[in-house]
């Protein structure tokens, strides 16, 4: 009828499962928007399954039983997670732990009990490749920060509390004396957003037992040099993996209240826009003076845009030396660079992420004199680049995309 971590109470002694009671279909609680009586939309979610098994433990005298219940409290309890195969699921089981054990009723030379087991995955596994029967792995919101997974490196689920929808512009509004309102002027910008939720420790082996407390403070030093010592740096959801928000960590508060293995309430200050993944393009062009080169950056930008999106375009010149280039994206201003000596063999670095502009590795933002370092806008692909030189350059453009 039953067994756990691979173990059939009859293998224990006089022990047996006697009734067993498991529902067919997981249980779900529906989210609903309703109004006057009508459900408008709804979310049926998986709830926990709950899985109760009725022991009768027989034995010679008092004392036996009382060993017997003992052997019964020990298979139960001490393996913490483990297996759960049931009769009328054969083949298939449930990952679960053993969560109540009743008090026994004796009567005469016997003792009945109720376990209740707690599944921590509503879904059956297969026996045979131990992969879930039907459904996807629910997503989670554990991330990546500073190169770390809260789950994988540090031990720690995350639990999303809330974040910013998105940064909303706060434009430059000034009140006139005298006029109704205020006076709003283009010029814009945009705020920093939040991040908050809870790292909970759950510890190496996830077995749902409790960790000592001794680990459970070697967690929170490790958490400590992770979250303290990172400064900005990307934080990517498993969720959305080509998004990075660029966070730092504003506050941090331990607590064991409702998670006796500790919980640490984190606080991300959110940069404004979102970064794709870097994306790269390389090629070689030959150039006719004056004429202008054309090159499609679709390619860099495979699920587009919303933001202006910084460009780092490093050129090395193949052939004639070079004194004036014009670069410009389609519907931008043109960036002007002029008077400089970029000759055969030399790179020039135009980086608007870092706000850089080298020629051999030399500050020459001096021949910067129209413009300013390429930037993409939403629905700009079409970069152009015009020599007064006929020469060939090895052209490698990268960005990450930016998004709302």
């Amino acid at each position: 009828m039953i067994r756990f971590d691979h173990i059939a109470p009859e293998e224990l002694g006089r022990i047996r499962a006697v009734s067993l009671s498991d529902r067919f279909i997981a249980a779900r609680d529906l989210q609903s928007q309703s109004r006057n009586g009508v459900i408008l939309a709804g979310i049926a979610i998986p709830t926990l399954r709950i899985i109760t098994c009725d022991f009768r433990v027989s034995g010679g005298n008092r004392m036996e039983i009382i060993d017997q219940l003992d052997r019964l409290a020990r298979w139960l309890q001490e393996p913490g997670e483990a297996m759960l195969e049931v009769r009328n699921a054969p083949g298939r089981y449930y990952k679960a732990f053993c969560s109540d054990l009743s008090e026994p009723a004796f009567s005469g030379l016997s003792a009945a009990c109720r376990a209740t087991f707690t599944c921590t995955d509503y879904r059956q596994y297969n026996l045979y490749n131990h992969q879930p029967v039907d459904g996807a792995d629910p997503e989670t919101e554990n991330f990546t920060f500073a190169g770390k997974h809260c789950l994988n490196d540090m031990d720690c689920l995350f639990v999303l509390d809330q974040r910013s929808a998105f940064c909303v512009p706060e434009p430059n509004t000034y009140p006139i004396p005298g006029m109704a309102g205020t006076l709003r002027y283009d010029a814009q910008t945009l705020p920093e957003g939040e991040l908050s939720g809870k790292l909970y420790f759950v510890g190496r082996d996830r077995n749902g037992k409790p960790m000592p407390l001794s680990s459970s403070e070697a967690q929170l030093r490790r958490l400590a040099d992770w979250l303290g010592n990172a400064g900005r740096a990307d934080l990517i959801f498993d969720a959305i993996p080509t998004k990075a928000f660029e966070v730092e960590v504003t506050k941090a508060s331990f607590s064991r209240d409702g998670w006796e293995n500790g919980c640490i309430q984190v606080t991300f200050a959110v940069q404004p826009l979102l970064r794709g993944e870097e994306k790269t393009l390389a090629t070689e062009r030959a150039f006719i003076a004056d004429q202008p080169e054309e090159l499609d950056l679709s390619s860099i930008f495979p699920e587009g845009m919303t933001a202006e999106t910084p460009l780092r375009i490093e050129m090395k010149n193949m052939g004639n030396t070079v004194g004036r280039l014009v670069l410009k994206m389609e519907g931008g201003e043109e960036t002007v660079l002029s008077g400089m000596t970029f000759s055969g063999g030399s790179t020039l670095l135009l980086d608007a992420e870092d706000s850089t502009c080298q020629l051999d590795g030399i500050g020459a933002g001096r021949y910067l004199t129209a413009g300013s370092l390429p930037y993409a806008d939403p629905g700009q692909c079409l970069l152009k680049i015009t020599a007064d030189t006929g020469t060939t350059l090895q052209i490698e453009i990268r960005a990450r995309a930016r998004f709302r």
